[in-house]
């Protein structure tokens, strides 16, 4: 047969399809026949899904009180409604439960993992690091325990050895967190039984094998539900009696060991969450957060939560609770395409510090297979369960007030770009209409050999049109009839069709959608900039300075961050592509600015205090409206300009992302409440259970369980205040700093305390303090101090070597002032300051992030009720043999007139933390010296000028920013021409620049606009950019031409106006 004729193999449905109107009317006529009326005052009838029996084993409330009828839809200011269980869709009363349902799986699921853009920032090579020894075995697995509550405390109680003080419970507890702390393999584990077996006395209670210690802790209250689906098409299997799938478009046989994925049901989670000590009066911190308004210091201060709080709503009752949700992939092996994506649920209303907590947080669901998940197959189980709590809620029983009925509510989600494509079953964030908060298409862009997807800002609307609930399910309606007809457009505003998150109760599924800031920002934005200023790839651009990649790692390496930062800064050029999201953040938010003040030129750097400033504020706990309005004009800007100081075709959705993310904190609170670096630390957590690469699903098991069984077992076991708890805090939080004397709340001394002679400046300095002389001049004193949660350690404190925890912030009178601490001086019981060594810090406005200071030598003492918090001090140190002229022109705009005393006269050393809101052009002090150097020069004839001078020709070229034509030379007539200079021959590139501004834009202006309308830069006579270090003399000599010509390149700036109001 001819090859053309053959008949092509299908290797699998490759559409998403899903049942045609007329079958959406039959499903709900069959829905009405047994469907209740529901009015304004009833509540709406549930359709529930059909579960495992082992899911129903907690108890529910059968009935509603009048009290708990609160099912009316809260919608929050400024966004559409969330949309019901029935609605009317182009003129059709459908249910959309029955309508997600019936569309089935019709792609081809088996996607590449490594096709996120934004880089997974979670990775561990478990085969390598664990061993295959704690697998449980498939008859431990298939056993069925049925002990009674009675028969596990009664175990528990159990004495470990006959007259001893502990228990076989806390033993068995102290020795699952000691195992766990230590990663002990199975093999270890059980050595370890038989070692301590050995001690005891006879007859003790200790389990001897491996087997029984994790038997142990197999006896749990929390159910694990198997749900199992078609391994082709991923479709989910109701009825396992089914031969076939019940996928219309697969049809395949099913196997008899069919996939599943595991649900933890959250039910009985929550019970037991609420069953433990003090856990409902952490719950009722959140209520401090509304007695004001226009701040923005956590979730409680976004719209939706007030929404659902406002007006006696359902979460103003102090025994109800709502979610954060969030999902993606970790891969388990290197040399494997398996991997997890859990599904984890976050109590907002825990305060922040406790919801991140392992034990705090819920785990939904577990998928684990070499496929991405089909959504709509895993979200299934967890829309029961929601719609469980929304409707009835669960019964909860706390010690201190009795049975009590809960109700929960899914406010948010999180998730990095692909994951968010799975959940809302929309496009990828490479196409048109990828954006989840807008309806701007963008465009495509050439990218070398290849296209990507761009988003160049809207000057008339950056943020619009605005995407809504309402017309997302409009969307994904009209996409399922159009792939149904076999018609175009399959995909229309970006939505492939339905996705479960429209039926989750009151759920919004666009403006509850979080931007997740470590993704979109750290991993995205900030590395993008990294990439484009120092990779070899871009090096023929103007933006990119891989020349000074080697100066800005120097600089990295010297700085000495606070104990806070986990990691300590690497190098660019060796390490970047092992940077984690929270290096890119200390980048962003701490070391960027420092760091690349003198190596990018004035416009590229001013354009990345944009991002830094803008950042700081959208993280901050307490920013104001006005800090959000001034974080948005920043985010503007810095998206307007980007095109122009760097290209169009890198303003990938990340980028575009940034002017939503304002909307997104006024919505949800600041960034950090629901990013998903908590989350993906979980991820970490479960990975390191995995001990093996044989039963994966058993070990997952085991671990939850374990999990689940660790503060449980603490609370039954351990007596408060008992040495066993001591033990106990040990092991668990081994790097805990260990407290001394108390010194008042939330303050502790921390080390040891030591007599000191103090010499006569520091005597006067307490004399002064305490207006009066002691009669001794040796006092108590100490390094270290723990205080609100900051570590502040002196600088006498020698152990410290690579990090600075010195730098404070103090406030005399509504001053605002720093100062780097040298030791802790005790003056009485009552009295106790920090000796602290003077900051000059003229240039700080209140407002900066950033600020430009100068180390003095004076010092003072500042009592600790003056001391607001601790902050970060950097020393940036410059190792390289440049000579100090070419110092003194390298440096940028943004550093005072001391600092550049000081530079000219240290060559080895520059100290700078930068200003965030200087932008002058030149200082008053460079202008005079570099004017006094011409004169000189002159007097000293033209024998001395052949030395120090260089005629150069400069010309000034304007480049149209649309691209539609080549760049071109201003003629003389219209203010531009060639004009002839004498300059001095250490020029450098920023040098030139100055001396192009003030020839073509005499006072600032010229026909052609003013000096702040145009972005410059410098190009040789080849037309190329002149690199930052060159010197005139370095192209003379490089060149040997006669008379060197440069140009003066500019491009057209459209300024963001302020007043400009862009929301919709």
């Amino acid at each position: 047969m001819d090859e053309s004729n053959r008949k092509r193999k299908r290797r699998g449905p490759y559409r998403k399809a899903d049942t045609s109107i007329d079958e959406l009317t039959l499903c709900l006529e069959d829905i009405e026949k047994n469907e209740a009326v529901t009015t304004d005052k009833d509540e709406p009838e549930n359709h529930d899904l059909t579960l495992d029996e082992a899911s129903m084993s907690c108890i529910f409330t059968a009935t509603l009180q009048e009290e708990n009828q609160d099912c009316e839809l809260y919608v929050h200011e400024g966004s559409n409604s969330p949309i019901s269980t029935e609605t009317i869709i182009d003129g059709i009363d459908i249910d959309i439960k029955t309508w997600v349902e019936n569309c089935f799986v019709e792609e081809d699921l088996t996607l590449n993992l490594s096709d996120d853009d934004e880089e997974n920032d979670l990775y561990f090579d478990c085969e390598d690091f664990f061993e295959e020894n704690f697998e449980l075995t498939e008859d431990l697995l298939q056993e069925e325990f049925f002990s009674t509550e009675e028969q596990e405390i009664e175990f528990d109680n159990k004495e470990l050895f006959p007259g001893s003080s502990i228990t076989i419970g806390a033993f068995m507890l102290l020795l699952a967190i000691f195992t766990s702390k230590f990663n002990l393999t199975g093999e270890a584990i059980e050595m370890l039984l038989t070692l301590i077996g050995t001690i005891l006395p006879h007859g003790h209670n200790l389990c001897n094998t491996l087997y029984a210690f994790k038997k142990y802790f197999t006896h749990l209250k929390n159910p694990l539900v198997k749900h199992y689906y078609c391994s082709l098409c991923c479709a989910y299997v109701e009825d396992r009696t089914k031969k076939k799938c019940p996928n219309k478009y697969c049809e395949k046989a099913l196997p008899t060991n069919m996939n599943y994925f595991l649900e933890v049901p959250i039910i009985n989670q929550i019970q037991n969450l609420f069953s433990q000590e003090g856990f409902h009066s952490k719950l009722q911190e959140r209520f401090h957060y509304f007695k004001s308004t226009g701040v923005y210091r956590d979730i409680y201060d976004g719209s939706i939560y007030r929404s659902y709080f406002n007006n006696s709503g359902p979460l103003s009752s102090p025994n109800n609770i709502s979610f954060t949700m969030n999902t993606d992939g970790a891969p388990v092996f290197k040399s494997s395409k398996m991997s997890l994506w859990p599904i984890y649920l976050m109590i907002n209303e825990l305060p922040y510090k406790l919801r991140i907590k392992n034990e705090n947080m819920i785990l939904a669901s577990l998928w684990f297979d070499s496929k991405k998940p089909a959504m709509n197959t895993l979200l299934k189980p967890l829309l029961h369960s929601m719609e469980l709590l929304h409707n009835e809620g669960v019964e909860c029983d706390f010690p201190e007030i009795g049975k009590f009925n809960c109700k929960g509510y899914l406010l948010a989600g999180t998730a990095d770009l692909p994951a968010r494509c799975l959940l809302c079953n929309s496009i990828q964030y490479n196409g048109s209409y990828s954006c989840w908060k807008c309806l701007q298409p963008g465009e495509t862009a050439s990218v070398g050999k290849g296209h990507a997807h761009v988003y160049p800002f809207k000057i008339e609307c950056p943020k619009g049109p605005p995407r809504t609930n309402d017309q997302t399910l409009q969307d994904a309606q009209t996409a399922t009839r159009n792939q149904q007809e076999k018609r175009n457009p399959k995909v229309v505003n970006g939505v492939k069709g339905p996705s479960w998150l429209i039926c989750f109760p009151k759920f919004n599924i666009v403006n509850g959608i979080a931007i997740d800031y470590m993704h979109g920002l750290l991993l995205g934005v900030q590395k993008l900039m990294i990439r484009l200023w120092f990779d070899k790839s871009f090096s023929k651009f103007p933006f990119n300075i891989h020349s000074a990649v080697e100066k800005v790692d120097a600089r990295l390496l010297s700085l000495l961050p606070t104990l806070s930062i986990t990691r300590l800064p690497r190098t660019i050029q060796n390490h970047l592509k092992y940077w984690k999201a929270s290096e890119f953040r200390s980048f962003l938010l701490y070391y960027g600015a420092p760091v690349m003040y003198e190596i990018l030129d004035r416009d590229r750097f001013s354009h990345y205090l944009n991002l830094v400033n803008a950042s700081q504020i959208l993280l901050m706990n307490g920013s104001t409206e006005e800090n959000l309005k001034n974080a948005e004009d920043m985010l503007f800007s810095f998206c307007e300009k980007f095109s122009i100081l760097y290209d169009k075709k890198y303003m990938t959705l990340n980028i575009h992302q940034l002017v939503h993310l304002v909307d997104c904190v006024k919505e949800l609170g600041p960034l950090y409440t629901h990013s998903c670096f908590p989350f993906e630390d979980k991820n970490g957590f479960v990975l390191k259970l995995i001990r093996g690469t044989q039963n994966i699903d058993s070990q997952i098991i085991t671990g939850i369980s374990f999990i689940q069984k660790l503060p449980e077992l603490k609370q039954k076991c351990i007596v408060k205040g008992s040495d066993v708890e001591k033990v106990y805090n040990e092991i668990k939080n081994s790097q805990n700093l260990k407290r001394g004397s108390k010194i008042e709340n939330n303050v502790y001394i921390l080390g040891a305390i030591n007599s000191k002679k103090l010499d006569k400046e520091q005597f006067a300095l307490v004399c002064n303090l305490l207006h009066y002389c002691p009669t001794t001049d040796t006092f108590n004193c100490f390094n270290r101090l723990e205080f609100h949660g900051n570590l502040i350690y002196g600088t006498d404190y020698a152990r410290m070597k690579k990090r600075n925890n010195s730098a404070i912030i103090y406030s005399i009178q509504g001053v605002i002032s720093f100062g780097v601490v040298k030791f802790f001086i005790s003056l009485s019981e009552t009295c106790i300051a920090a000796y602290i060594q003077n900051i000059d810090n003229k240039k700080f406005d209140g407002k900066s992030f950033i600020v430009s200071v100068n180390l003095q030598q004076s010092c003072s003492l500042v009592p600790l009720k003056y001391i607001k918090e601790s902050c970060m001090f950097f020393t940036i140190k410059d190792t390289d043999n440049q000579t100090n002229d070419h110092k003194k022109s390298a440096l940028n705009d943004v550093c005072n007139p001391r600092l550049k005393k000081r530079i000219s006269i240290n060559d080895k050393e520059v100290v700078a933390v930068v200003s965030t809101d200087d932008t002058e052009s030149e200082s008053e002090n460079n202008q005079k010296r570099r004017k006094l150097k011409d004169k000189r020069c002159k007097l000293k004839g033209n024998e001395n000028a052949k030395k120090f001078k260089r005629r150069l020709d400069l010309g000034w070229i304007i480049c149209n920013p649309n691209h539609s034509s080549e760049p071109h030379q201003v003629k003389q007539n219209k203010g531009g021409g060639t004009r002839k200079l004498t300059v001095n021959k250490t020029y450098t590139k920023e040098d030139v620049k100055e001396e192009g501004k003030k020839i073509f834009f005499p006072k600032g202006k010229n026909k052609h606009g003013k000096l702040d309308d145009f972005t410059f830069d410098v190009w040789d006579f080849a037309q190329d950019p002149m690199d930052n270090n060159v010197t005139i003399e370095d192209i003379y000599e490089k060149s040997k031409v006669k008379i060197l010509r440069l140009y003066l390149p500019s491009r057209h700036l459209t300024l963001y106006k302020h007043q400009f109001d862009v929301r919709p």
